[in-house]
């Protein structure tokens, strides 16, 4: 009866066979450092390198550790796709934030444009409306000065003709008192028979009665004109002191009706104005409404997509990964179940105590790998 011990140690199997016959007792082989044996053990060695080599799984194994490695390469792959849609995920977010950014800063431009247009449209809706009385107020006072002009100018002509008249009477009463004596006088002078001195005489003394009459006419005629223009003066003073009056009044009148202009158009712009407020905060709340409807139907719909699509590959690579490992343990596990039952075989036909795999020192053993890759 045969019995056998085997030892493992670091990367080299030590496969220790023991065999004995019944009868003999059992045989123990001690192993040491320095791989002392005992005198009568024959020892073995083998190259397992050549019989993994020369086995038929070892194909498949390294087909399997191929398949391994190009899963680890697929599954560092994916899990690098991973990262990459988490980071251009963020990305995504990111330029989606500053695009609803630009484009809320837009709206709100474009809202302070129409509110700027609109507090424009106030001022020169005011202006124009000032302007509009302004040009009132000198169309009506210019027709009154006119009317109040043309009213002097009659009145004027009515007291020229006042004038005249009463001058024409004052002349016939100087006519009435002079013109006897004069026309006596001029009767006189056309007689031959005056002397000299004596018609001189009569020739100062008409001289002197017809210039008392024109002076008096013409002292008459200055006080009239006098009182003619005392009275234009005083028309054009009292016209000046009606324009004035009805120029405070127009303007009077004028300012309560731009105060009441005003006040309209300012309710019209403040109306106006929450409108556009509103209709601002509209327009923001679409616009961040219509991003998040962007965001979830394309982005986080995307996103979850490929999230699920990357994690489901991972998974099922880390899967894989799993099984080719537990296949090629398996394998790899019957190779040297496989091997170590050759080695077992042929040391025991050979007689062999003590069978050594791959040692790191020259020892003087026979050497079984031709025989044992023979067999398998």
């Amino acid at each position: 009866m045969f019995q056998q011990r085997w030892f493992k140690i670091g990367l080299g199997l030590l496969i220790v066979v023991v065999l004995g016959f019944a009868g003999y007792g059992k045989a123990q082989v001690k192993i040491k450092a320095n791989s002392d044996r005992t005198n009568n053990s024959k020892v073995g060695v083998v190259n397992l390198d050549r019989l993994y080599k020369a086995h038929e799984l070892t194909n498949q194994i390294k087909h399997l550790e191929q398949q391994i490695v190009n899963a680890q390469l697929n599954l560092q792959g994916e899990q690098d796709n991973l990262n990459q849609v988490k980071k251009s995920s963020q990305t995504q977010l990111n330029n989606f934030k500053q695009q609803l950014q630009s484009r809320l800063a837009m709206i709100k431009k474009d809202y302070q444009s129409k509110i700027k247009q609109e507090q424009n449209k106030l001022k020169q809706n005011l202006k124009e409306y000032q302007k509009q009385l302004q040009d009132g107020i000198a169309n009506k006072i210019s027709q009154r000065k006119n009317k109040l002009k043309r009213e002097l100018a009659k009145t004027i002509n009515q007291k020229q003709k006042n004038y005249k008249q009463q001058l024409e009477v004052y002349e016939t009463k100087l006519a009435k008192k002079y013109n006897t004596k004069i026309l006596n006088l001029r009767l006189k002078l056309q007689l031959n028979s005056l002397a000299r001195e004596e018609a001189k005489a009569y020739r100062q003394k008409l001289e002197k009665l017809t210039s008392i009459k024109q002076k008096k006419i013409r002292q008459q005629k200055a006080l009239y004109d006098q009182q003619l223009e005392e009275f234009i003066k005083q028309k054009k003073e009292e016209i000046q002191k009606k324009l004035t009056t009805y120029q405070q009044q127009l303007v009077k009148d004028a300012e309560e009706e731009f105060k009441v202009k005003q006040k309209q158009l300012e309710k019209e712009f403040k109306d106006e104005l929450i409108e556009l407020n509103q209709k601002l905060k509209e327009a923001t709340a679409n616009q961040k409404q219509g991003l998040k409807q962007d965001i979830k139907s394309n982005l986080e719909v995307v996103k979850d997509q490929l999230l699920s699509k990357v994690t489901a590959k991972i998974k099922q690579l880390k899967t894989e990964i799993n099984q080719l490992k537990k296949r090629k343990k398996q394998l790899v596990s019957k190779r040297e179940a496989d091997i170590n039952q050759v080695i077992k075989k042929v040391a025991t036909k050979k007689e062999i105590d003590l069978v050594l795999t791959n040692p790191k020192e020259n020892i003087s053993a026979i050497n079984l790998t031709a025989m044992v890759k023979s067999e398998m």
